[in-house]
C-alpha cells in the first residue's frame, strides 16, 4: 500500500510530473547549472588572491559569469514553469515564484480523490500512512556526515588563514592593502547575496534535481500534512 501511494505521488503529483516534464531541455540545463553553482561560489573566494596575479581575471570572470548565468536562467525557468501552468491547467501566477495556491490546491484535491478511491480518506488513516512513510524514510535515509555547525567551525578559521596568507604574499603597498580589504568585504557581501538568491530558487524548485526515494518520500510526508487539513471538510460532507 505504501509503495503504491509513493508511486502515485511520484508519477502524478510531483513538480516534475505536473510541470517539469513539459520543459525537459530547460530542466536538464538547470540541473547542470545547479551542479556548477557551488564551484562558481568557491571561485569567488579566490578573488582576493588572484586579484593581484596574472591570469586571475579568468577565474574571477568564470565565477561572476556563472552566477549571473545561473540567476538569469533560473528566472527564465520560472517564466517557463508559469507558462506550463497557464497552458496545461489554466493557472496564472502573478507572484515571483511559479508555485501558486491554486496549483497546490489542485495537487491536494488529486491526492484526496486518490485516497477516497482507495478508502484511505480518514484523518486517522492519513496519520497512519505518514507514520509508515516516516519509518520507510528512516530505513532508506543515508547518514549525514556533514553537520552545518562543524562546517562553519571549520570554514571560518580556514578563511582567516587564507586571508592572512594571501595578504602576506600579495600586498606590496598601501593601495594594494586597501584594494585587498575592499575585495574581501565585497566577496563576503556577494556570497551572502548569491546564497540567499540560490536558496530562493532551490526552494521554488526543490524537486528539480533529485527524484530519489528518500527525497520523494520526505516531500510526500510534508504534502500529506496539507492533505490532512482538508480531510475534515470532506468527511463532514459525506
Amino acid at each position: 500500500m505504501i509503495n503504491d501511494i509513493v508511486r502515485y505521488y511520484r508519477l502524478n503529483l510531483t513538480s516534475y510530473s505536473l510541470v517539469f516534464k513539459y520543459m525537459k531541455a530547460v530542466h536538464f540545463i538547470t540541473s547542470i547549472l545547479i551542479i556548477n553553482f557551488p564551484f562558481a561560489l568557491s571561485s569567488l573566494l579566490l578573488i582576493p588572491y588572484y586579484l593581484f596575479r596574472d591570469g586571475g581575471i579568468w577565474l574571477i570572470l568564470y565565477g561572476i559569469g556563472s552566477i549571473i548565468l545561473f540567476i538569469s536562467f533560473m528566472a527564465y525557468f520560472v517564466r517557463r514553469a508559469k507558462r506550463v501552468l497557464k497552458r496545461k491547467y489554466s493557472i496564472r501566477s502573478k507572484h515571483k515564484g511559479w508555485r501558486t495556491k491554486e496549483f497546490e490546491d489542485m495537487r491536494v484535491e488529486l491526492m484526496i480523490d486518490y485516497l477516497e478511491k482507495n478508502d484511505l480518506d480518514s484523518v486517522k488513516q492519513v496519520i497512519h500512512i505518514k507514520e509508515l512513510l516516516q519509518k520507510k524514510l528512516d530505513r532508506e535515509k543515508i547518514p549525514s556526515f556533514i553537520v552545518p555547525g562543524v562546517v562553519l567551525a571549520f570554514t571560518v578559521p580556514v578563511w582567516v588563514e587564507y586571508v592572512k596568507f594571501t595578504y602576506s604574499k600579495t600586498i606590496l603597498s598601501q593601495s594594494d592593502a586597501i584594494l585587498f580589504g575592499v575585495s574581501c568585504c565585497a566577496v563576503i557581501v556577494i556570497l551572502i547575496a548569491f546564497i540567499n538568491l540560490g536558496r530562493f530558487f532551490f526552494k521554488e524548485m526543490r524537486e528539480i534535481f533529485s527524484m530519489s526515494d528518500p527525497v520523494v518520500t520526505k516531500a510526500l510526508i510534508s504534502f500529506l500534512d496539507e492533505v490532512q487539513l482538508k480531510l475534515p471538510c470532506k468527511e463532514s460532507v459525506k
